[in-house]
């Protein structure tokens, strides 16, 4: 009798026991959620500032080319023309870029896309490719303050033409990638289209949101492959490419629009992914 109340007693106090870590471990993992979340909302809030920031920055250098081209000869006015049409494109993908953070918050806030850990990490890579494309975008704008800035004291220089031609190569590669990036998105949009007539009410609002984002990264794309187009406009003015100088801050300007285009291909890679996981699940269930 004495060992069955051992017994009793000892099953009693690991049950306890158990319960008293699951509800730790529970307590812990909704506290780390809500760091992560409070972590998250403080970086989206952040880059929000620093994209109206670059956007006002790019309508006062467009004022300040327009200026310059009531000043100057023909040829210099085209020059400041291009410049003006470059700061405008890089204006336009940071209000974008806007829009594509306030629909990654609208992800986080989605329970079914943050409750796995997978999806967890895959929304924490996703933040930081959208991280390093504001990076992008930050930094290529301080390219073009820079170019402007060098415009007044040039050097000759006979590799001039050979670095044409090799920026030529190159932009071409990246608009052919906005090209994919955009069908990509088009046809992930189609797919969250169909996924939310099939899905039950409950489950349609994460595709929806999904959907969005991909709709967001399209139109940077779209943006995108128009800043290439300017770029590459820019890059055959003869005046910019005689200086070393000039030369090494278009050679930076094209690896940000570089480093740009492979985040966004990225980014939709992760919600692919996602979209995938979510399939899964949904069949198990």
């Amino acid at each position: 009798m004495r060992a069955q109340q051992s017994m009793v007693t000892l099953i009693m106090g690991v049950m306890l026991f158990a319960a008293v870590v699951t509800a730790t471990n529970a307590q812990q993992m909704a506290q780390h959620q809500q760091m992560m979340t409070q972590q998250h909302m403080q970086q989206m809030n952040e880059m929000t500032q620093r994209m109206s920031r670059i956007m006002n920055r790019a309508h006062q250098f467009s004022q300040t080319m327009a200026q310059e081209m009531q000043q100057e000869n023909m040829q210099l006015r085209e020059r400041h023309r291009n410049m003006q049409r470059m700061g405008e494109s890089l204006g336009s993908m940071a209000e974008q870029m806007k829009t594509t953070m306030e629909r990654y918050d609208a992800m986080t806030q989605d329970e079914t896309l943050v409750r796995d850990r997978v999806r967890q990490r895959e929304m924490e890579r996703l933040r930081e490719h959208i991280r390093k494309m504001g990076d992008a975008i930050d930094q290529s704008f301080q390219n073009m303050e820079r170019i402007n800035n060098r415009l007044q004291e040039q050097k000759p220089t006979e590799k001039a033409v050979m670095h044409r031609e090799q920026h030529m190569q190159q932009t071409s590669e990246m608009t052919q990638q906005m090209n994919r990036i955009m069908n990509r998105a088009h046809q992930f949009s189609q797919t969250m289209a169909q996924q939310m007539q099939r899905e039950r009410v409950q489950t349609r609002e994460h595709y929806r949101r999904m959907q969005r984002m991909s709709e967001s990264l399209g139109t940077m794309a779209e943006q995108m492959k128009s800043a290439v187009e300017r770029y590459s406009t820019l890059v055959q003015d003869q005046s910019l490419m005689r200086d070393r100088k000039m030369q090494r801050e278009t050679n930076r300007l094209r690896e940000r629009m570089r480093n740009m285009a492979d985040e966004m291909e990225q980014s939709l890679e992760i919600l692919e992914r996602i979209d995938k996981q979510l399939q899964q699940q949904d069949a198990g269930e």
